[in-house]
């Protein structure tokens, strides 16, 4: 009697110990499936050999080779040491102005850098020498401005680069330039002429964020443009004309983040927008009202760079996980101003950064 009533304790024991594994199990699954990641940074700055700690958007290669643009001069990154690409005075073949906006390639090997001020400049990696592109007044087949906000390539492998002359349309095999300009007795011309950023949804047509102007609906083929604009009397209007970044993701949802009012959310045709403002009280709002650039990881999570941090969008909850510098921890971001964000063919975020390197 004594060995049996010990063996049903015994088993009580067990069973008991099995209940309570899988209830830490499933305790333990469902935090790591409601939590965001843990991020760990490595930073690289003028100590590694960078020319400048202040960089902004960041290309990689067919090859691998990490293209970063940044306030003193072109950098490559080959992940062990940089080359630096500056501009001579006395060669017409090097970098046109050392102040690079942006770098894209444009699908022949090519690496496309927009400078402030020195218009485009072409790096031929068979040469190892650029071309460049220039506004000329008065010509035909030019640039509209010198000063380069953002170069993007479409799906047909045209280049489209925004300014603060219009958008212009490059033809890389004709070399043939198409000019946008704002027209102000037109309505259905872009609504401002300093175009920020562009990006193209599944109709193969353009988004364009402008400094002034709102977002503009933009189709290549008819040169129309259709205007959103914020309007004090509608607040479901975007929350404001200063577009610093359009993005359209892979869930073919289209974000707008502003300076000075948040992050909008298109959420129909008609133009209604969702908000998504910081809240100091609120940890998981946005972290800033200044926002700079949108991207996506293959995961098809959201970044977005801030003037206060990066942040992840949680698509269940509609809030942010926020990562930040942290003095003192080398494996925080390097600064929480973020003014570009990249990601590589590993899936890996690279962040361009105010005076943190990248």
């Amino acid at each position: 009697m004594g060995q049996k009533s010990n063996l049903m304790s015994i088993k009580n024991k067990i069973l008991f110990g099995i209940r309570i594994f899988s209830l830490f199990t499933l305790l333990v699954t469902c935090h790591f499936v409601r939590s965001q990641p843990r991020m760990t940074f490595r930073s690289y700055t003028v100590l590694d050999g960078l020319s400048h700690n202040f960089t902004r958007q960041i290309y990689e290669d067919s090859k691998g080779f990490v293209w970063i643009s940044t306030e003193d001069g072109l950098n490559r990154f080959d992940n062990y040491s940089f080359k630096v690409y500056r501009n001579d005075p006395e060669d017409s073949s090097s970098i046109s102005n050392n102040i690079i906006m942006d770098v894209e390639g444009d699908g022949l090997g090519n690496i496309w850098v927009g400078t402030w001020g020195g218009g485009i400049s072409i790096y031929n990696k068979v040469l190892d020498s650029f071309t460049r592109l220039r506004h000329i007044e008065g010509a035909a087949n030019t640039l509209t401005s010198d000063f380069i906000y953002d170069i993007f390539r479409d799906s047909q492998g045209r280049m489209w680069v925004g300014t603060t002359g219009g958008i212009n349309m490059i033809d890389i095999n004709t070399g043939k330039i198409i000019n946008f300009s704002h027209e102000p007795d037109n309505p259905k011309s872009i609504s401002n002429n300093r175009v920020r950023s562009i990006t193209e949804d599944d109709n193969k047509k353009l988004w364009l964020g402008t400094l002034g102007g709102g977002l503009n609906y933009f189709d290549p083929a008819t040169g129309i443009c259709e205007q959103f604009v914020h309007d004090t009397k509608n607040p479901n209007s975007i929350s404001s004309n200063e577009v610093y970044v359009v993005f359209y993701d892979s869930q073919k949802r289209l974000w707008a983040g502003t300076w000075g009012q948040g992050l909008n959310l298109k959420v129909d045709r008609k133009g209604s927008f969702k908000h998504f403002t910081h809240n100091p009280e609120d940890t998981k709002s946005i972290a800033n009202y200044e926002l700079w650039c949108i991207n996506e990881t293959p995961d098809k999570r959201i970044w977005i760079g801030t003037d206060n941090g990066l942040c992840l969008f949680n698509d269940i909850d509609n809030n942010f996980h926020i990562y930040q510098h942290f003095s003192g921890d080398p494996k925080s971001l390097s600064a929480n101003s973020i003014k570009g964000i990249s990601v590589d063919r590993h899936g890996r975020l690279w962040n361009g950064t105010n005076n943190g390197g990248f």
